[in-house]
């Protein structure tokens, strides 16, 4: 083979080096297309599978390509319907404590990376314990940590906790005691009840006040009769562990008699 031959080879084997590589990189963008849109996109996120609405089976992707996709997008948080966001960071709410629940549909909330929960909080009303009303959720078990509220934002995977708390409430025993609307446990001249945390006192409870003394005519308030232990007088330094009432005290205010002699008016 003489030279010419020799470079005219070479070239040949080059070009078809270069279109080959050429081709194998537009086959592999193609099937990348291809695969991406056998895969539907709902807003921030990416389907899984394909969902049976009436058997709620999830199908691969690959192998039930004609599998008909639906969704409720109301429900997209609640039950995912095999899907899931991109980007995203999830909470998962702890009942933290014997006894307490939280209906599976609540315990977990997903969102983006950076973004908060907002009104999407679990119901209060939903988490529950005997005897006891959720105080807040904080970031530790003990209550040490941050507090958590829908504002918050969430960077990444996290489990918040369920704080309890304990309802104290006051009866007027003779008067009516005057409650706001809507109630206000920061207003001391507010009588509606307050939910302490568990084991706190009023004074070590963030969010709330210990109430004035209340006033009845004819009467002067001797203090606030604990119902739990009975017969105890309630402060603001009380430990609450368990509801309580709190019953005013009232004591007969003195009387004084006053005697006018006329005849000293009359000389």
């Amino acid at each position: 083979m003489n030279n010419r031959h020799h470079v005219k080879l070479v070239k040949a084997l080059r070009y078809l080096k270069r279109h080959v590589a050429l081709f194998l990189v537009a086959t592999l963008l193609l099937s990348t297309v291809m695969v991406a849109d056998e895969i539907p996109f709902i807003g921030n996120y990416i389907s899984t599978g394909y969902a049976d609405e009436t058997s709620g089976d999830v199908y691969n992707a690959e192998n039930e390509k004609d599998k008909e996709y639906s969704y409720n997008a109301d429900e997209i948080e609640q039950s995912y319907l095999g899907i899931v966001p991109l980007g995203s960071v999830t909470v998962t709410f702890v009942p933290n404590a014997a006894g307490a629940t939280i209906p599976p549909v609540h315990s977990t909330r997903t969102v983006m990376a950076g973004e908060t929960i907002g009104a999407n909080m679990p119901p209060s009303e939903l988490v529950q314990r005997t005897g006891f009303m959720l105080f807040a959720w904080n970031i530790q078990p003990d209550g040490s940590g941050a507090w958590f509220t829908g504002d918050t934002p969430v960077d990444q995977d996290m489990n918040v906790y369920a704080i309890w708390g304990v309802e104290v409430a006051f009866a007027g025993n003779g008067t009516t005691l005057p409650v706001g609307d809507p109630p206000n446990p920061n207003n001391p001249a507010d009588f509606s009840p307050r939910v302490v945390r568990e084991g706190f006192s009023f004074d070590n409870t963030d969010g709330i006040t210990w109430p004035n003394d209340p006033v009845n005519p004819g009467f002067i308030f001797e203090g606030w009769l604990n119902s739990v232990p009975p017969g105890d007088l309630a402060t603001s330094t009380t430990i609450f562990g368990q509801n309580a009432v709190l019953t005013a005290q009232w004591g007969q205010r003195p009387t004084h008699t006053l005697t006018f002699d006329l005849r000293a008016c009359l000389t």
